[in-house]
């Protein structure tokens, strides 16, 4: 059986991999990650690290670190349909200027060709996908957050996003990636519906329990 292997971009996670890649870290070539809580930038031949948030416009921006420090967003909360048991998470603790950088700014400058793109931005996935400008054409799988109701001001909902991804050729497979607690959210994978990089396509599939 070849032993394949998946170049992975995961985008606001700091910490340690959510499932299914916690337990299948072998899979992984070569990371690249991107948080502006990340303390410095870090290169190496196995993995990547900035300090940067990832938007399609590059700049300075604000960001909202909440009292739930994962609810953090480029996105101001909009107290307006959180529900009341949820507000205090989404509590304004500061607000931050960082540094906004697109994805195929960084990715000019690393000599590896990505499959995999994982989003966890608090509302800015939209924001993400489309700062891949021609490298989206490198990816095969995208697994992403996308919200029912604008938890966070003028974030794109779920058909927007759908929409983008279909026009770029991927589609939703309707994976059960996780459960969440909130009706507000949803975990999505789509996968790219051209007939490249089949094994790595197929592997993906397996780790995300798709027949």
């Amino acid at each position: 059986m070849v032993d394949v292997k998946i170049n992975l971009i995961d985008i606001g996670s700091r910490g340690g991999f959510s499932s299914p890649w916690k337990n299948n870290f072998k899979h992984i070539n070569y990371l690249l990650r991107c948080d502006p809580r990340n303390d410095e930038n870090v290169i190496n031949e196995s993995f990547s690290t900035y300090s940067y948030a990832i938007s399609h416009i590059e700049g300075i921006s604000d960001l909202y670190i909440l009292k739930k420090q994962n609810n953090s967003s480029l996105f101001k909360p909009n107290f307006n349909v959180i529900e009341e048991d949820r507000k205090n998470d989404f509590e304004i603790d500061q607000i931050k200027k960082i540094k906004c950088v697109r994805l195929d700014t960084i990715l000019s400058n690393i000599k590896h060709e990505f499959d995999f793109l994982k989003v966890d931005s608090q509302g800015g996935d939209l924001s993400v996908i489309k700062s891949l400008g021609k490298y989206i054409d490198d990816i095969t799988a995208i697994h992403l957050e996308a919200y029912n109701v604008s938890i966070y001001e003028g974030i794109p909902l779920f058909n927007e996003i759908n929409r983008y991804l279909v026009e770029k050729g991927f589609y939703n497979t309707n994976a059960l990636i996780r459960k969440n607690k909130s009706l507000s959210f949803d975990d999505y994978l789509y996968i790219k519906k051209d007939e490249i990089k089949i094994e790595k396509k197929e592997l993906i599939k397996r780790l995300y329990n798709i027949l």
